[in-house]
């Protein structure tokens, strides 16, 4: 019948002996027959869920209508990679059936990763209505599962801000970062949270820098003042006041038009002078400006020559000759 029973066994070899106590349930009504009952767990929860980490193979029980009875903690071979359930944890395929197997692979390529960079492999995760199916079916996981990757802080890129778990559900949604509810991470652990089925990995988000940013001044003009077909020194100095390295294309302008352009790369804390040098063609005033600085150079017409002048010179050289040879005459 039906109780609990202690049952003394006694060792003849001459050790202590032991007292097990047994719980026995009978099926069926008293009279003392019927047969021994299963364990409540086993009624209640009679489907193995199977993961597949990466190789790696995990059970776990769970209730005809898919939620796990027990905690299920997945590894991969290394450790590296976890997938995890808590007990209570309802998995539901498309059409409302039960998944019995959860597989973790290496996926065949990686969606670009945009400003982010890509620091550990790509995996895609499916689940299956049987351990014989080979066509994955969509899943929903009540409530949020979680999961984990190690990186070796050292060997990240220069300038990380942030190490994010990242899932892919579309092209033009791009990686998305995993929620981290309920989660904590660690120096050289990611971790993150979700209730679907995607392609997942770790990424490394990019500290921002400054972008380059130039500064023009000293503007210069050498000289200001010229006649025609005469060269003209003009410059500034251009300075890399940004956080990063980059390229500025220095435009010269002349009366509103572009005479000459220099393309500068400067390096950030950097400073150069830019040079031009051009001819003072035509008379007048010329505005000059270069980058925002204005200035102004001058073609000055060359002085008109006075015919008149040259003729009284003439004059005055043809009646000086004739008096000196009148008063050599006169001598003679």
């Amino acid at each position: 019948m039906s109780g609990t029973y202690t049952l003394n066994v006694t060792n003849d070899c001459g050790s202590d002996d032991a007292t097990v106590t047994v719980s026995v349930i009978l099926c069926g009504g008293g009279g003392g027959g019927g047969d021994i009952s299963l364990p409540a767990v086993a009624t209640t929860c009679p489907l193995t869920l199977t993961v597949n980490m990466l190789g790696q193979i995990t059970t776990a029980k769970m209730t005809e209508d898919g939620v796990l009875c027990e905690d299920c903690l997945a590894f991969d071979p290394p450790k590296q990679n976890s997938w995890e359930a808590k007990a209570g944890t309802k998995l539901t395929l498309e059409g409302n059936k039960v998944p019995k197997l959860i597989k973790v692979t290496p996926a065949d390529s990686s969606p670009p990763s945009g400003t982010k960079e890509t620091i550990g492999s790509t995996y895609e995760m499916n689940a299956y209505a049987s351990l014989d199916i080979t066509t994955p079916s969509a899943i929903s996981v009540s409530p949020l599962f979680s999961m984990s990757s190690a990186y070796d802080p050292n060997q990240l890129p220069k300038d990380i801000s942030e190490v994010i778990f990242a899932y892919y559900p579309n092209p033009n949604q791009g990686w998305l970062a995993m929620g981290s509810e309920g989660v904590v991470a660690q120096t050289g652990e990611a971790r993150g949270t979700l209730n679907y089925f995607l392609p997942y990995t770790l990424l490394a988000k990019l500290a921002e820098t400054t972008a380059a940013k130039f500064e023009a001044s000293d503007l210069i003009i050498n000289p200001t003042q010229t006649p025609p077909n005469q060269q003209i020194t003009i410059s500034i100095n251009l300075a890399n006041t940004g956080g990063s390295i980059g390229d500025y294309t220095v435009e010269l302008k002349v009366d509103g038009t572009v005479k000459e352009s220099k393309q500068v790369t400067l390096a950030v804390g950097t400073s150069q002078t830019v040079n031009f040098t051009i001819t003072g063609d035509a008379v007048g005033k010329h505005s000059v400006e270069i980058s925002g600085l204005k200035g102004e150079f001058v073609v000055k017409e060359p002085s008109g020559i006075s015919w008149w002048l040259i003729a009284a010179i003439i004059v005055a050289i043809i009646l000086a000759l004739g008096i000196l040879m009148l008063i050599r005459r006169r001598a003679s």
